[in-house]
């Protein structure tokens, strides 16, 4: 009864609400929203690549921790799961490595970004990918990591390989039109 009694009582607002005269909003008001919207709707790319490079700060972070990457790291044991990798020879075991330490940053951003912010790294996916793969190569070395050129470019080719699938698997799902 009491659930019925809520209704009408809800109805009856609302119809009176219908029934008032509306009121304009100031201008400024007005203004204001529209800036918000298109703010949220189109964000800045500089934006975007502060946080993108924040995700992918702490996906490697977190990959430290127990992979090795060309020598530097892991913290948690001497070899972390490269022995696991290395059954499948060096260059495999680089390209595993590239794959998992840009595979987790590239995840992180398509999960952590809004719909709009990960719209636009999407719109510079191999750009994108492309400049995270260097500068994390880049960072590496200079961390004192080392491995013969070889496993450089499978490291690379895993790394950027991956980035780009999940970035692009994270796209088809988050960016495919809404059905309402």
């Amino acid at each position: 009864m009491r659930l019925k009694d809520d209704h009408q009582d809800w109805l009856k607002e609302f119809q009176s609400f219908m029934k008032e005269q509306p009121i304009a909003t100031p201008r400024f008001i007005d203004d204001i929203i529209l800036s918000n919207v298109k703010k949220d709707l189109n964000p800045s790319l500089g934006a975007v690549l502060a946080k993108l490079f924040g995700l992918h700060a702490l996906g490697a972070a977190i990959v430290s921790l127990f992979c090795p990457q060309l020598g530097v790291g892991p913290v948690i044991g001497e070899v972390g799961i490269m022995s696991l990798f290395m059954q499948f020879g060096p260059l495999a075991c680089a390209a595993l490595c590239g794959a998992i330490f840009l595979g987790v940053s590239t995840a992180l951003a398509t999960i952590f970004l809004s719909r709009e912010e990960f719209r636009l790294a999407n719109q510079y996916r191999f750009l994108n990918i492309s400049l995270l793969a260097s500068i994390s190569f880049a960072g590496l070395m200079l961390a004192g990591g080392r491995a013969d050129q070889l496993s450089y470019a499978f490291w690379i080719v895993g790394a950027m390989g991956m980035g780009w699938t999940i970035l692009r698997l994270g796209a088809s799902i988050r960016l495919r039109p809404r059905v309402a």
